[in-house]
Formats: structure tokens, sequence, C-alpha cells
């Protein structure tokens, strides 16, 4: 290769570097956003990691900040390759279809320019999932064929998945440019982290379903083969007929508690059932096949389904054909993300991190407001209304986190603060990616969501790919498990989750204060989260309100205080008198934790015998 080639392909990529950093700037400015020199530098580094053509034996993981502008990136460097390189290609993920979409339009924008007419010259194609409502399947087995004619492919993590679980993801390695010459395509930039691990159930009708989907494929894969093709056709139905009939006979005999031991943890699927799979079968579980691998090696837990039916369930991981690409990862939250603990990923994060100086953590270590406890004390779906109506009042918008099954109860007490706008709601687990609640300069968390003292030991299981205990202890904090991997596993994932909660009223690209309140007893779970905000504030808070069931006398006088008129003086006696308690027993409650936390809350001050509520100063600057 002759210097004067390497010296201009150096340029070009410079120059493209340079353009694509340079838009993306233009962009965030003009959505109002500050960008830093540092920020800069990250995105120069990961376009130029993108552009490199070297081999990669690992998938990076680029560890943009939430609020960085990683998505935004992805799509000016994109648009700006479709355009400018006729070569170029690439597969995105995405998580979401609508996301999907989104990007497809905005590579395809003004898409009409001379010698690019027609839909082979279109630059980015969508895989989209299996609709019998939208198309028919011979439809939805063209776009794999369509696909070979666009540079850029985009698709679902979930459709992603399901591709490499049925090794056939080396149909999108390559495509067709316009002048008919084939082209790699490379390039694999996965938008927030892929599915890495899947948890499923499986019945005995499940695996009779199957047996019966899997003969009906077979035949059909039979009747276009050569007869040393229909031998191996009949070799790889007999074998997954003798594992499925092991596991059918392991879920008949079990009574409904307890684990199911793997049936042969080495067993792996033939490619070759993989592939008629994928290209024979119409039904709405496609994931039927993988499932059935994952609980021949794995086991699982045993329960009942409608205290009749012996079920079980399972997780294992799912593995992806890295090496044929050259794979990225966007994701914020890599660093406490457990699901990444295993799986040999390079990770590269900002050298100048952001620091949340204007955010505070209020954390509340004397309730943890677990699922059962709203259950077994209804009244406090009212109490933790009202605490919320009194962060919000302090805030010009509120986003508030609540159990999925119980927040319309919530809502119904918050009504007014719904419709006028002070208070968004949201349930745990509720997808990752929105810009809903952006405009929030504060966030309530009324609780944790734990997903089953099962889910914790079944998904670090799969991950290690060991079989891991699931004994575990109660204590104040919560529940905890003896096994560290299993426990480091479900600590991880409660930090992760909350991190990613918190970052979506963005305190990130803020100029002002930001408020998050935190019920926890776990410290451990609490310091991980404040960690992940460098600079950030941390401050106790101690609700007015008491929301562990039964009122008590310090409720009283705190209700006493907050409905004094500004200006009032009044004698201790009178207090006491009035919320019927005896001196001695007022005495103890002037010391209470609460009670003074809600007299400095509401400007009442204490003068040898008289209590005195003065006007606050933010009510007089309103």
């Amino acid at each position: 290769m002759s210097a004067d080639l390497i010296t201009s392909s150096t340029y070009t990529l410079t120059s493209q570097r340079n353009e694509v950093t340079d838009g993306f700037k233009a962009l965030l400015l003009a959505r109002g956003l500050e960008v830093s020199a540092g920020d800069l530098a990250f995105a120069a580094g990961m376009v130029d990691a993108w552009n490199a053509p070297d081999d990669m034996s690992h998938p990076v993981v680029f560890a943009a900040e939430c609020g960085f502008g990683k998505s935004t990136l992805l799509e000016v460097y994109l648009r700006h390759m479709a355009a400018t390189d006729p070569h170029f290609g690439a597969i995105i993920v995405k998580q979401k279809k609508d996301e999907v979409e989104a990007l497809v339009n905005a590579i395809n924008r003004n898409d009409t320019a001379a010698g690019r007419v027609g839909i082979r010259y279109r630059r980015a194609f969508a895989i989209r999932g299996y609709d019998p409502a939208i198309t028919s399947y011979e439809s939805h087995r063209r776009q794999f064929k369509q696909q070979a004619y666009f540079p850029i492919v985009v698709m679902t993590a979930e459709m992603f998945a399901r591709q490499s679980t049925m090794r056939v993801l080396g149909r999108f390695s390559s495509f067709y440019d316009c002048d008919e010459q084939r082209r790699p395509r490379r390039l694999l930039v996965i938008d927030e982290r892929p599915v890495l691990v899947r948890t499923h159930s499986v019945s005995v009708e499940d695996v009779n379903r199957l047996i019966d989907d899997v003969r009906a494929i077979t035949y059909q894969a039979k009747q276009r083969a050569g007869t040393s093709a229909r031998r191996d056709i009949d070799s790889d139905y007999r074998e997954f007929l003798s594992y499925a009939q092991q596991l059918r006979n392991e879920l008949e005999k079990c009574d409904g508690s307890g684990r199911m031991a793997p049936v042969d943890f080495d067993y792996l699927m033939s490619d070759s059932l993989r592939r008629m799979w994928a290209d024979h079968y119409e039904g709405s579980d496609f994931e039927a096949l993988a499932t059935f691998e994952g609980t021949i090696r794995h086991g699982g837990n045993v329960y009942l389904r409608r205290d009749t039916t012996p079920v079980v369930t399972a997780s294992h991981r799912v593995y992806y054909e890295w090496t044929a690409f050259r794979p990225f990862i966007l994701d914020a939250t890599v660093a406490t993300d457990p699901h990444y603990a295993e799986g040999n990923f390079v990770v590269i994060q900002s050298p100048t991190p952001h620091l949340y100086v204007n955010v505070s953590f209020h954390v509340c270590t004397g309730e943890n407001l677990s699922k059962s406890f709203f259950e077994a004390h209804p009244q406090s779906f009212e109490e933790a209304a009202l605490m919320v109506k009194e962060v919000a009042s302090k805030h010009r918008k509120t986003m508030v986190v609540f159990y999925k099954e119980h927040l319309p109860q919530l809502e119904s007490y918050l009504i007014d603060e719904i419709q006028t706008g002070r208070v968004l709601t949201k349930h745990f687990d509720s997808g990752r990616a929105t810009n809903d609640y952006k405009d929030c300069d504060a966030a309530v968390f009324l609780g944790w969501l734990l997903k089953g003292e099962a889910y914790y030991p079944q998904v670090a299981s799969a991950i290690n790919d060991a079989l891991l205990p699931h004994d575990s202890f109660t204590d104040l904090a919560g529940v905890h498990y003896k096994d560290e991997r299993v426990e480091s596993f479900k600590v991880g994932e409660l930090v992760t989750e909350r991190v990613q909660d918190v970052h979506r009223i963005r305190p990130r690209s803020r100029n002002y204060p930001v408020s998050v309140y935190l019920f926890h007893r776990d410290e451990t779970i609490i310091g991980k989260i404040v960690g992940c905000f460098p600079g950030a504030w941390r401050r106790e808070f101690v609700p007015q309100r008491k929301l562990s069931g039964r009122r008590t006398h310090a409720d009283s006088l705190i209700d006493y205080f907050q409905s004094m008129e500004n200006g009032t003086r009044v004698k201790s006696k009178d207090v006491y008198t009035a919320i019927g308690v005896s001196q001695r027993q007022f005495a103890r409650l002037q010391e209470d934790r609460r009670v003074l936390e809600a007299m400095r809350g509401c400007g009442v001050c204490r003068e040898r015998t008289f209590y005195i509520k003065r006007q606050l100063l933010e009510e007089k600057a309103a």
C-alpha cells in the first residue's frame, strides 16, 4: 500500500469524524443542551472506533452517561456515513419497535437524490416481527432477502436475540451496493444492553405442543431434501424427541414444588434444527425451541399453575456470534449492571465524568415500603399520597414511581396534582427509554420492585453458568441470599434499575436543583446508587407523616403544627391537651425526630413554654 493512499485514508477518516462530531454538537446546542470538550472528545473516540477496520474478539461497551446523547450521535453518524460512503454497512439494534422505525425514517430522510431512486437504493431497512394481523408469513420471511439490498439494517433487541439464538445472524453479514457488488456489514451497534439472559416457563402441555411443531417443520424440510439430508433431519428429530420425552417425564413426576434438576447440562441442539425452525415455524411462540434447550440444560424451579399444572421456570444465557462482527454496545449503566458480569465485555468510560452537584438524594432509612406493607396497611396509600403532595409542593414537577398493581389506588388520592401536571406517575419496571419525565425536577420512589425470591438465583445461575443455591434470610433491610454471587446479582440489578429511573428526569442536563427521594434500610444499595452520581449530595429524609400503619401521637402533633396559622402563638399545655396526651408524653414527643423535622418544614419554633408559627421565606417570596 502506498504512502499516498495511507495518508488519503487517514485524512478521510479524520474528516468523517470531525463532520460527525460537528453535526452532533450543533444538534445538541440547538436543543438547548451544553456540550463539554470532554463530551466531544469521547464522541470522537466512539466514531473512530466505529470506523476502525480492526477485528474484535470481544464486544466493546461505551459507558456514555445517561443524557450524553449517545442515540443522537449514532443517528448523526449513520446518516453521514450512508450519504457519503457507498460501501458502508451496519447492523443497528434498538430496544423498541418505534425506535427502530424512527431511526430508519431518519436515515432515509431526503433520500431522493439522483441515482438513489427506488427501493433498492434506499439506505436503511427495518426487520419487523411476524404479526399475522398485519402480514402473511411469506411476507415476513421475504424481508430477510430484501434486507440484502440495504446497507443499514435496524431491528429490536428481541429480534436480534431471536436471530442469534437460531444461529442465523450470518444472513445480515453482507449487502449488495448500488453496483450489485457484495459488501461486508461488519459494524454492529446495540443501543442499550442486549438480551443477555432469558427467563421462561415450561409445562407438559408446552412440551407436547413443541413436539408437534418440530415434527411438522422437519416433515416440511424432508419434502425438499435429498436422501442424505433426510437421514440427517431424521437424526436431528430423534435426538430432540428423546430429550423432549425425558423432560415431559420429569414434569409429570413433579409434585409442584422444589427444583427440577437439569436433564443434561451438556446438551446442545444441532444448528441444522435451529435453521429449520427459523425458516419454517409460523406460530406465535418462536422462542419455544430455545426455551426447551435452556430447560434441558439448567432445569429450574417448579410451581403449580392454577394449583393443578406443574410448571418449571428457568433462565439461560443468550449466546451471540460476536466475532463475526465488530460489536459495540452503548450502555450508561454497564458498571453496575450484573448481566455483564461473565460476558468478557470491554468497558470504555468517559475520562471526564459529569459532576452532579445539582442533585440531592433525600434518603429515609426508617421505611422499606414493600408491596406487602401496602397490602397489609391499606390506609398507607392515603398517607403516602399526602407525603407526595408535601414533596410536590416544593418542586415544579415530580415523578412518582409505585407498584403497578396498586398505582391506580395511589393515583386516586393525587387526582388534582396529576390533572395540573404537578405530579407524573409511572410503575416500576416500565421500560428503559422514555422522555416523558424529562421536565421533572424531583423523583419519589415509593418502594422497590423485587422480582420474587426464585428469580435472582435463577438468573445468577444462568449468568455464572452454574447451579447456585436459593438459600436466603431476612432482616430489617430485607431479603438477602447466602450465596455471594446471587446476592451480588440482586443488589446490582436493584441499583441499576434505580439509577436508570433517576436518569429519566435528566439530571445531567439540568442547571437547577434536582431532588430524589429514596426509602430503603439497606445501606449497601443506597450507597451504590448515590455513588453513581459523582458530586451529588445525600441528606437524611424524615417523612412528616408516618407511613407504617397505625397513626401515633406524633402524627397528631405534626397535624396540629401544620394546621396552625402563620403568626399563631400557642401554649404548650394547650397543644398537648388538644392532641390528648399527658405532659410527660408530650415531653417525649418534643424530641421525636419526625416532629422536629415537621417543625422545621412548616416554620414552627419553640420559645420557652410557647410554640410560634412564623412565615417561611419561600412563602414571602411567593
